[in-house]
């Protein structure tokens, strides 16, 4: 396993233009925690923040108190914070149009005549594939 060598706000002050930061790794071990307190750090110094999470099982609006669901919603008692839950559900239903769309386009000029929607759904049923 790699040694921790540096703190993360010695990371954030040795790395001044970093614009993203990304938390992952296994349920339960406080990734929602960590960006949550991660952002308003970054909000305190005066930095416009957002505090965005893409999981399925959504636990920012239990974190901040309040609702966070399907749009940026700036957070109670935060200057220069805002939070959103992204409806991973409607995002993934956009993309699968999009996708149905141009495979539709890319498969008139290879003159083959099928509906997209199969591949589409089977390329779509990985059980990971809401992460």
């Amino acid at each position: 396993m790699a040694e921790i060598r540096q703190s993360l706000t010695g990371y954030i002050e040795a790395h001044p233009n970093l614009k993203y930061i990304f938390f992952g790794g296994k349920g339960g071990v406080g990734k929602t925690v960590m960006a949550g307190v991660t952002a308003l750090w970054f909000a305190k110094q005066g930095r416009r923040t957002m505090l965005a999470s893409t999981n399925p099982v959504h636990s920012l609006s239990g974190l901040l108190d309040q609702n966070v669901y399907g749009k940026p919603t700036p957070v109670n008692n935060a200057p220069n914070l805002w939070a959103y839950e992204i409806d991973t559900r409607e995002t993934i239903e956009r993309s699968k149009l999009d996708i149905k769309q141009k495979i539709q386009w890319f498969l008139k000029f290879a003159e083959i005549s099928t509906q997209a929607d199969a591949f589409v759904e089977s390329a779509t049923m990985n059980p990971a594939f809401e992460e």
